[in-house]
């Protein structure tokens, strides 16, 4: 922990790397250190707003600096120490103030929070220790998801804290995880500077194998290796590294034959390599794999130099006693709540094995290290420190009122909830078998409240979360009786689901204590195929739901902990299309109840630390402060109209989105109002309810702004007023497969050209399906976005080539994409010029050119290729998509009405 970022990594004996990672934003393919990061560092800012203590993630940097610097900085991390007493001016050189001659100056941090007290009406040093305890929460929900997320148990490790601001939250962040054990080595808060000193030269190169592990398989891999090896160690012969300096470090990647999911192993024979392979697969996933082919997927070679010796500063020679040290300073601090007498002692006073009890803070040059109470540090032979927990000393509870909520406990509970929503996104991701949720993320992971409604969400496919809540009520609905271990899993659209494809599994959570069910945790999937008149079951022409697919209603998935495969197959078999990959069907369905259940034990986890009332309560309050923010932004809404046209039906007949914004004042409430919009269409565009209600919660979140997580709340001030029989209220047995992915892209258009705010996007997401009875895939093309308007009015302009608004996946590697389906892709580039002009240019579209090697079906569903997305204020419309069948003799055909 530094002064503006937390980086954390997983170390289980070796170093772990990463062949794909994200970089502000950025996909990289390349090797790197399996490193996240966050925004808490020391000089974090703090801030009071929408009813939260937040931190960060802005910083206030080396200049100004944090408030105590002297040079009129915002209030920080540092300050909140400062403030409680563990940080203290006189332990630090005079170095800060506009001359850099002054001390820290705590006056300067509590002119800073004062406005706070004041407003909170709690003391200085609570509410900097209420922030202290949020940073604790961001860090380690960070580092739940590099190590409890991937499977390992945190509870058996040592917490290894480096930086300079580390040593603080050390015991605090142990305490969170149920670590009792922390190592802060000699160096630890000069980690950069002394971990270049040490870093050895050092080359990496991975080649592709994909080959069947077997006896035979392992000779290729060995002269694979000795050629990578070769390669490399010419490499550090050029760089001056002598031969005898050298050595080779070899990593095999295997992965089942059916998924992308890569484990690492040592080089060894086929058959230690496979058991090292289901040791780890089940360790991550929870389940074992029997009999399954296994694929060698790449190899990867490292060579360096060979680790030297370190002529370290001696320490001093003192008779290694076990002693109690004395303090040189006794000091009020605030720690839990409460002033503590705590010791403050100086790191060069401590002797070898010299022992120091909590409450205290050590001394040193470049760092202090906070011993909570409970806690004890003891001064080992290399002048590291190392803290053990000797007592657990609970926190009490009680001082917080469920009446109202706290603060500090309302941004704790806002990032709990969707940081289990997000650990269940991740188990669903690695677990499932199609490329349609493992590589393009189309599903989403949420958590709800035990009436139904939405508490928060991982940032996944707004489309799904904002509709998902019908479907957790339609399961409340339809039993009368909900045990512990059963699971759910529909899609019917009309009775709370969205198109076929997306099957909805639902767990309830109950308390352990007494048995009331208190949350309801669902992940929701795309599936690749459900059968349907075509492959992909994303028919253009459908015209009847059974067209669509296999239509699942209220279906119990997981009987007292049993998982019906038997009855899912006839399910899925029993339809007037039956689906085709029933096999990939059923993983998926077990990946999304290891979600679940992955979601039911975090929050279980959750309840135990808080107790189930104060959880409870802030189920509500989560809720309750969105509702306030959308109340607080209510009179900046003006009464509005727009009618968003959309391109004709394959029917020849024409479509339009109506709607109209107004406010009312008694209750206060922004009415949507839909009336005018084209009736239920004959084709497949009409929007169930739950996919236009998604449509306005996003609209709404995105007017709200801020970081907010998107639950029920912000629709409590909104009214939906919505015609039955509509296009966007159609009624049984209407086809909808295109509702869910256009419809909707048109519904947020729509909405945010009425709130003036943005103009349109694509405003499609070009669904492509493509297969035959062996292959099925689906993907939804990127575009580009509306230049728009920030709430301070400033214009900015759209963003090329992503994927906007109602989805929210991406786009299956090249590689992956060629390798498990016939096809290569030829063209994947940027649409220059497509993008509207303006006063600020919309982004541009992409061109996508993909060549077929065996017959397929292709199917698909888009729109914008007869009307142009429109512009705001003015501004011109972007061009018209284009759908270009090339067949084998070189003919064109291009495809308007789609």
């Amino acid at each position: 922990m530094g002064g503006t970022s937390t980086d954390v990594c997983h170390f289980s004996g070796q170093y772990e790397r990463i062949f794909k990672g994200q970089i502000a934003g950025i996909r990289l393919a390349t090797p790197m250190m399996n490193i996240h990061t966050v925004a808490a560092g020391g000089g974090s800012i703090l801030t009071y707003s929408s009813g939260r203590l937040q931190v960060g993630p802005e910083s206030a940097g080396a200049e100004p600096g944090p408030a105590c610097y002297g040079n009129g900085g915002p209030l920080t991390v540092t300050d909140a120490n400062v403030i409680t007493g563990r940080l203290r001016p006189e332990f630090f050189l005079a170095i800060f103030g506009k001359s850099g001659d002054q001390n820290l100056n705590i006056k300067e941090s509590r002119v800073a929070i004062e406005s706070i007290v004041k407003k909170l009406n709690k003391s200085p040093e609570a509410i900097a220790e209420d922030w202290l305890s949020v940073a604790i929460q961001n860090m380690v929900s960070a580092i739940k998801k590099i190590s409890v997320q991937r499977g390992y148990n945190v509870s058996t490790y040592c917490l290894t804290v480096f930086g300079g601001a580390g040593g603080q939250f050390a015991c605090s962040i142990a305490d969170k995880l149920g670590i009792d054990r922390c190592l802060l080595h000699s160096k630890a808060s000069l980690l950069s500077a002394y971990g270049i000193g040490l870093a050895r030269i050092r080359r990496v190169k991975k080649k592709t194998i994909e080959k069947l592990l077997t006896d035979e398989s392992v000779g290729l891999l060995e002269s694979q290796i000795s050629i990578l090896t070769q390669k490399l160690s010419s490499e550090l012969l050029d760089q001056g590294v002598k031969m005898v300096e050298i050595e080779a470090e070899c990593t095999i990647f295997l992965k089942l034959k059916s998924s992308d999911t890569t484990f690492p192993t040592n080089f060894q024979s086929s058959q230690i390599m496979r058991q090292d392979f289901e040791r780890s697969f089940k360790k991550q996933f929870g389940f074992s794999i029997e009999d399954e082919s296994i694929i060698i997927d790449s190899i990867s070679v490292e060579v360096c130099q060979k680790e030297f010796e370190i002529e370290d500063v001696p320490q001093k020679t003192t008779k290694k006693t076990k002693s109690k040290m004395k303090a040189f300073s006794t000091e009020r601090t605030f720690i839990d709540g409460k002033w503590h007498t705590c010791k403050f002692v100086r790191k060069e006073d401590l002797r070898s094995n010299d022992c120091v009890s909590g409450p205290a803070i050590i001394i040193e040059a470049f760092t202090s290290i906070l011993v909570k109470p409970g806690w004890e540090a003891e001064h080992i032979d290399d002048g590291s420190i190392f803290l053990r927990k000797r007592e657990n000393i609970r926190t009490q509870r009680n001082e917080f009122t469920k009446s109202k909520p706290d603060p500090m406990l309302l941004e704790v509970f806002n990032n709990v909830f969707m940081s289990i929503a997000e650990q269940m996104g991740v188990i669903l991701e690695n677990t499932a078998q199609s490329v349609t949720i493992k590589e393009r993320l189309d599903f989403s992971c949420a958590v709800f409240d035990s009436f139904g409604n939405l508490i928060a969400n991982a940032p996944h496919m707004p489309v799904h979360v904002g509709s998902m809540e019908a479907s957790i009520k339609t399961v409340i609905k339809r039993n009368q009786t909900i045990q512990e271990q059963d699971i759910f899993a529909l899609n019917a659209p009309y009775d709370g689901g969205t198109h076929l494809p997306d099957i909805t599994v639902v767990k309830p959570v109950l308390n352990q204590s007494d048995g009331k069910l208190i949350f309801f945790v669902a992940s929701r999937g795309h599936h690749t195929d459900v059968g349907g008149s075509t492959p992909g079951s994303m028919p253009p022409d459908s015209r009847h739901i059974d067209d669509e697919g296999v239509y699942i209603e209220n279906f119990k998935l997981v009987d007292e902990g049993h998982f019906k495969e038997k009855e899912v197959m006839n399910i899925f078999l029993g339809a007037k299309y039956p689906a085709r990959s029933i096999d990939v069907n059923i993983a998926d369905l077990r990946a999304q109840v290891a979600a679940c259940e992955k979601g039911e034990k975090e929050l279980n986890l959750l309840i135990d630390e808080y107790g189930s009332e104060l959880v409870r309560a802030y189920t509500h309050f989560v809720n309750e402060n969105a509702s306030d923010l959308v109340k607080s932004i209510l009179y900046s809404i003006r009464p509005s109209s727009y009618v968003y046209k959309m391109d004709d039906d394959i029917d020849g007949n024409q479509r339009q989105i109506c709607v109209s914004v107004g406010l009312q004042n008694s209750p206060l409430k922004a009415i949507i109002n839909f009336s005018g919009t084209t009736s239920q269409t004959r084709t497949n565009f009409n929007a169930p309810e739950p996919v236009t209600r998604a449509a306005v919660l996003y609209a709404i979140r995105i007017l709200v702004g801020g970081e907010i997580p998107m639950n029920a709340g912000l629709m409590s001030h909104v009214e939906i007023k919505l015609p039955k029989g509509t296009m966007l209220s159609p009624e049984y047995p209407a086809a909808v497969i295109a509702g869910n992915v256009e419809t909707s892209q048109a519904v947020t258009s729509a909405l945010l050209l009425a709130f003036g705010v943005q103009a349109a996007s694509q405003s499609t997401m070009n669904n492509i399906t493509w297969g035959n009875q062996k292959y099925q895939y689906y993907e939804t093309i990127c575009g580009g976005t509306g230049a728009g308007l920030h709430a301070n009015g400033k214009v900015y302009a759209g963003t090329s080539g992503v994927h906007s608004h109602m989805t929210n996946s991406r786009l299956t590697d090249p590689e992956v994409l060629e390798l498990r389906f016939p096809v290569i892709l030829e063209e994947f580039s940027l649409r220059k010029g497509s993008g509207g002009s303006g006063f600020a240019r919309g982004g541009n579209g992409v061109v996508r050119k993909t060549r077929f090697l065996e017959p397929m079906t292709f199917s698909i569903i888009s729109g914008h290729r007869m009307v142009p997305p429109p512009g705001l204020q003015g501004g011109l419309g972007g061009s018209l998509g284009e759908t270009i069948l090339i067949r084998k003799n070189g003919g064109e055909d291009c495809f308007k009405s789609l």
